[in-house]
């Protein structure tokens, strides 16, 4: 029987980083014998008591920085209003999408962490949660991105209008 790494592709094995190692395939004997998840019991995968407490962690920090985001969304709310009241409009709008923002990113993180602290307490759904998690994660971090590249454009609209010395629509006045 060839090496298993014989029967890899060459154009992929190039793509591979030095010191990657593939796994064999799994056997017809591997493939057919009963999951040993739990001794067998009709429970999904659970993770190792020192991933849990890894997971545990991240979900303390994930919720609290959730909590941080919504008190950032109160106290921009009074901002606002007192924009508002002070005859700033256009600040007040700011401040208004500002609290969308936080507050869509709080929920979000919050929701993260109950995922994550839920596969402390929940028995064989610990990949479905993991994966609940994620999705969550991966929502804040495409808020991130997005703000991130609006934020950018805006720099650079405000660098250009005032290197070229234009009136940009009356803002630089």
């Amino acid at each position: 029987m060839a090496p298993y790494h014989a029967s890899i592709p060459p154009a992929f094995a190039r793509r591979l980083p030095s010191g990657y190692v593939l796994a064999p395939p799994m056997s017809e004997d591997a493939r057919k014998a009963p999951s040993q998840t739990h001794g067998g019991d009709r429970y999904g995968y659970e993770f190792s008591d020192a991933h849990k407490e890894s997971f545990a962690a991240l979900a303390r920090s994930v919720v609290f920085l959730g909590v941080c985001a919504l008190l950032l969304a109160a106290v921009s709310v009074l901002g606002a209003l007192g924009a508002l009241v002070e005859g700033y409009p256009w600040v007040a709008l700011g401040a208004a999408v500002g609290v969308a923002v936080y507050a869509m990113a709080a929920g979000w993180m919050l929701s993260a962490g109950r995922s994550l602290s839920a596969m402390l307490r929940t028995r064989g759904r610990d990949i479905e949660l993991l994966m609940q998690a994620i999705a969550q994660l991966r929502r804040i971090f495409a808020l991130a991105v997005a703000t991130t590249l609006l934020l950018v454009a805006a720099g650079m609209g405000v660098a250009l209008c005032a290197a070229t010395g234009l009136k940009c629509w009356g803002l630089l006045t």
